[in-house]
């Protein structure tokens, strides 16, 4: 049993000269409340915590307010207060229309929260001054006493390095941002303020304006709208040196735990990914993506030692198959599994795979979307030749038949590259292959690699991997760019089982290839002997193979996944 040692060190002291060897840094929280989702401002304030600033703000809207009744008011400020108790740095708040509304509010927030406009420094160097205009909408309402108390206040503070404002309303979206003239903003510049946030929108944007940076923050809770820039739930972080300013909106769920994952869960993950779902059998497809058979049945295992795994499979919608069911709750104590087999109608070939998907725990609290794509086989055959094919390029001998024109993306979506075809022949001295590619712009096409064993797969090519003999854990990869140039390797099983080329190895081939107005062809002929087998009518071998087409950065695969690993691949049948 290991030692486990939990050590409490004691925070570095610095000595600080100025700002540049200690910047400031705040968090600004953006509007809880409008109709809140519970549970988000105090994910933003756990988030907070972890950045550890030096102190927090919020721009308002920190209960849902609107209501007569005092105690209910009373009671939305307790659980305000629950929610930023776990602060272990200062917190400043901005009132916001939710807070004071009117008179019976704006006494209970004098006595919740202390003045509603007020002024604090940081050091010597930072001095912020907070505004309420929580119920004046329109910058011509702004309360004369406040507006000349502000002046007073900036004034009184104007050889300060920094200085920030912060308002719940952005009266500057209708002035400034409309090229009007805006008062509030005639006093920033004269007084040299550098930067004003504010809230209330629940969406972010900003602006600068006469070197004063404008940042209204979106939603921290409440009813989050369309945000163009994506942030929906968000915060914001500010950094404060000797001469420069540092604004960053920062997406809720951007910043996690030091142990968002440990190394055993890791583990575990893995271990999920490999074995916690699979099929127990492959589903038959015939040359034209049709399925043969009508299930699949899965295996789920909880690899979980100290809990019961629950949660939902669900299959995505694909318009050309129908599971039933579609979707089945489970639940699966520790260590166990479960099969659970799904019928199927298929009403026309597969243009995409199905994948069945389930939010699988791993810890606590902590889970991960375990997606597999639908477990597939396919046939094609290689026909016996009396007379060898001529490896010209031209693919004009009626020896190639049982063209394969079906594939899917590498993903196993629908292909989106040009079409292609693929045949097979043999005799008894070589494997013959035939590949047509068309192309739509013939030009783009790309063939860099000039030398066996170049970086063919980098290139307009094909590629195909074979497994002679289906006992022995041998694979022979043999790309072919559309210049004739190859790259080849023998994989096999390393010590771990992890399946490694040998890029020493190298074939003997015969290629050509023909570059056509819309497209290129390939003929090659493999010798049967250095792959150590003979082409009888009863051999089979694993194989797969593919396209790639580089225009599209896209592939079309006759299975997926392509992979080393020969229990992926279907079968090629000399016939």
């Amino acid at each position: 049993m290991g030692l486990s040692v939990l050590c409490s060190l004691p925070p570095i002291a610095f000595a600080h000269k100025n700002l540049n060897d200690h910047p400031v840094r705040f968090a600004i929280i953006g509007d809880r409340t409008g109709g809140h989702t519970a549970g988000i401002y105090g994910e933003i304030v756990e988030e907070i915590i972890r950045l550890k600033p030096d102190f927090v703000i919020s721009v308002g809207d920190l209960i849902e307010g609107y209501i007569d009744d005092k105690d209910q008011i009373l009671e939305q400020w307790v659980e305000y207060k629950a929610l930023i108790e776990p602060l272990t740095m200062p917190f400043y708040n901005t009132p916001g229309n939710h807070d004071i509304w009117d008179d019976q509010s704006a006494e209970i927030y004098l006595a919740e929260e202390g003045e509603p406009y007020y002024s604090f420094n940081h050091g010597k160097s930072i001095h912020f001054t907070i505004l309420d205009n929580s119920r004046w909408s329109d910058i011509d309402e702004f309360p004369a006493e406040q507006f000349a108390w502000m002046k007073k206040d900036l004034k009184k503070h104007r050889k300060f390095k920094h200085k920030f404002v912060l308002m719940h309303q952005p009266y500057w979206y209708n002035t400034l941002a409309a090229g009007k003239t805006d008062r509030l903003h005639d006093v920033f510049v004269e007084y040299g303020v550098d930067a004003v946030f504010h809230g209330h929108f629940h969406t972010y944007f900003s602006g600068t304006y006469d070197g004063i940076r404008y940042t209204t923050i979106g939603s921290s809770g409440g009813a989050a709208q369309t945000d163009v820039g994506g942030l929906y739930y968000h915060y914001a972080m500010v950094t404060v040196d000797e001469e420069n300013l540092y604004i960053a909106p920062i997406r809720k769920g951007s910043v996690l735990p030091w142990d968002h994952i440990t190394g055993e869960e890791l583990h575990l993950v893995g271990d999920i990914n490999n074995s916690g779902l699979s099929f127990t059998s492959k589903l038959m497809l015939d040359d034209n993506l049709m399925p043969v058979g009508n299930s699949v049945a899965v295996q789920l295992l909880n690899l979980n030692s100290d809990f019961t795994l629950m949660s939902r499979l669900q299959w995505s919608a694909v318009d050309e198959i129908f599971f039933n069911p579609a979707g089945i709750p489970v639940s699966i104590d520790a260590a166990d599994s479960m099969m659970i087999e799904f019928s199927l109608i298929s009403s026309a070939p597969l243009k995409s795979l199905p994948t069945l998907s389930i939010e699988y725990p791993y810890a606590t609290e902590k889970a991960f979307d375990l997606s597999i794509p639908l477990s597939i086989t396919r046939q094609t055959t290689a026909n016996r030749v009396n007379e060898a094919p001529t490896i010209d390029g031209e693919i004009s001998e009626s020896s190639w038949e049982n063209t394969v024109t079906a594939y899917f993306a590498s993903d196993g979506s629908e292909m989106s590259i040009d079409k292609f075809s693929i045949a097979f022949s043999y005799d008894d001295h070589n494997l013959y292959i035939a590949a047509r590619c068309h192309d739509d712009e013939i030009a783009s096409l790309k063939t860099d690699a000039k030398e066996h064993d170049g970086a063919v797969y980098q290139d307009d090519c094909v590629g195909f991997f074979f497994q002679p003999d289906i006992v022995e854990q041998v694979v022979y990869q043999i790309y072919f760019n559309s210049a004739g140039v190859v790259f080849d390797q023998k994989i096999s099983p390393n010590e771990d089982g992890q399946f490694q080329g040998d890029r020493e190895w190298n074939g003997d081939y015969t290629v050509a290839t023909v570059i056509g107005e819309d497209g290129w062809t390939l003929e090659a002929a493999v010798p049967l002997s250095q792959l150590g087998v003979e082409g009888t009518s009863s051999s089979e071998w694993g194989c797969n193979f593919r396209r790639k087409h580089q225009r599209f950065n896209s592939t079309g695969d006759w299975l997926v996944p392509i992979s080393y690993d020969p229990a992926t691949y279907g079968s090629l049948k000399f016939e």
